[in-house]
């Protein structure tokens, strides 16, 4: 609520000084422009203000005014403009007042101004919160899951770069889905009804490589008892996924690269070349600069993969993912091993976000897989496995002592509030009925809770 611009579409400017007056003295920054500012000038209002809108009865009533506003207002992509009225006259236009955040009649008092403006933040945030929820919607189906920001900014990535036809390198650790993200490029893409081709580079002898990759002709070799297709045709009008693509050989490396640089291949044994219509998506955990710097990749071949990148996190930068990705994990075994869900108990969440998962989601899963299975209980709980001792050995992270004690409390308590609902959540299923009974706390100061901390209590619930 600490910026505010006043519009003043009244003639009669003494209402407004007083409203500016007034809302000077609850420590906002006023910036009181006229109608005209408004409609003429884009850069009259700073970009995270609440805007006011003074207006009389008969300013109200101009077609004109109202026209020039309802155009306006509908181009926006935030709502934080607010409606306020200095005559008590009724107002009949639900449409158009419609396009207000909400509507005050002056004069009114400071707590009720106060409080509704400062209902706004949670409004401006809607847009960004429905597109957050619409990536979490999408990508879930392709089993990347999770809400944290920087998550997030990969899942954005992603969707961004599915729209081109230029090559993509995705790089990130082992494990963190990187095979995932390039069928959810292809999916989202045009290319999305035809064939997605994934290649384990590594797998692939480097005498038969070219074979693999383009194909050959009968008698091309001593072995070639007949044509073979290659992936690249396999792949036509679709998406040729190569990973671990730095584990090439030089000489596979350069016919690669001829390859990207001509957009033409040969099968072996042919002296006829053909064109290639298919998408190459890159995919490896190396460390690109020290294999170029040994190397062991082709810095050309490197620049011609890396037109798109994107880099997936590590579990240990999202840890507040692991809750959300172990129940879809759960769901998804139970359903592909014909076996009842079981229960992540507080103790197993803390159990899971206290690990180090150098082998990332695919370590996760492989984890929980293996309780599922082999565990008599109904419970997950890891109870047999101690949470590693630097985990507890310190009641309060170190780097919290860089700060002033008010400020490491609030940060601490945060920190508490977040994981005990976490935990809650998780033993009741995401029921906040039955959460509110055991914590002794009323349903709505438990709804707060989980807004504030931007935990979806559907990812708890059971299927």
């Amino acid at each position: 609520m600490n910026n505010i611009t006043l519009v003043s579409y009244q003639d009669r400017l003494q209402d407004t000084f007083e409203i500016s007056s007034f809302l000077s003295s609850l420590s906002c920054e006023v910036n009181l422009i006229s109608q005209s500012e408004f409609f003429d000038n884009k850069h009259a209002c700073k970009r995270h203000d609440n805007i006011l809108h003074v207006f009389s009865q008969a300013e109200l009533a101009s077609p004109e005014v109202r026209h020039k506003l309802s155009e306006k207002l509908s181009e926006q992509d935030t709502r934080n403009d607010f409606a306020l009225l200095t005559s008590h006259s009724p107002v009949r236009d639900n449409a158009f007042l419609g396009l207000f955040c909400d509507l005050f009649f002056w004069p009114c008092n400071q707590q009720e101004i106060a409080y509704r403006l400062g209902r706004s933040e949670p409004r401006r945030e809607n847009k960004q919160n429905a597109a957050s929820d619409e990536l979490i919607s999408t990508f879930k189906s392709f089993h990347l899951v999770g809400s944290t920001s920087v998550f997030l900014q990969a899942l954005s990535l992603i969707k961004q770069v599915s729209r081109f036809d230029a090559p993509v390198l995705i790089q990130g650790e082992t494990g963190t889905g990187k095979e995932n993200a390039a069928r959810a490029i292809h999916h989202l893409s045009k290319r999305a009804q035809n064939a997605f081709v994934p290649v384990n580079c590594a797998t692939l002898p480097d005498e038969l490589f070219e074979s693999e990759l383009f194909g050959h002709v009968k008698g091309a070799f001593t072995d070639a008892k007949h044509n073979q297709v290659g992936l690249v045709e396999i792949a036509k009008g679709g998406t040729l996924f190569l990973d671990e693509v730095d584990s090439l050989s030089h000489k596979a490396q350069a016919a690669l690269l001829r390859f990207l640089q001509t957009q033409e291949y040969r099968k072996l044994g042919s002296n006829q070349f053909s064109q290639a219509d298919v998408r190459i998506i890159a995919a490896s955990n190396a460390d690109f600069c020290q294999s170029m710097e040994k190397q062991t990749f082709r810095s050309d071949l490197f620049f011609r993969l890396d037109v798109l990148n994107i880099t997936l996190p590590p579990l240990r930068d999202r840890l507040d993912d692991i809750p959300s990705i172990a129940h879809s994990l759960i769901r998804k075994f139970s359903r592909e091993y014909n076996c009842p869900e079981k229960k992540l108990t507080p103790y197993a969440l803390n159990w899971l976000r206290a690990q180090a998962w150098h082998g990332n989601v695919r370590e996760l899963e492989n984890t929980l897989l293996r309780e599922m299975l082999l565990s008599n209980s109904s419970d997950i709980n890891f109870s047999t496995d101690p949470i590693p001792e630097e985990q507890h050995s310190a009641a309060v992270p170190l780097h919290l002592a860089n700060l002033g004690f008010q400020e490491a409390k609030q940060i601490a308590v945060a920190n508490f509030e977040k994981h005990y609902l976490e935990s809650l959540m998780a033993k009741t299923e995401g029921n906040v009925s039955e959460a509110s009974r055991l914590c002794g706390k009323e349903r709505r100061a438990i709804g707060k809770m989980l807004k504030k901390h931007k935990i979806d209590r559907r990812s708890y619930e059971s299927e």
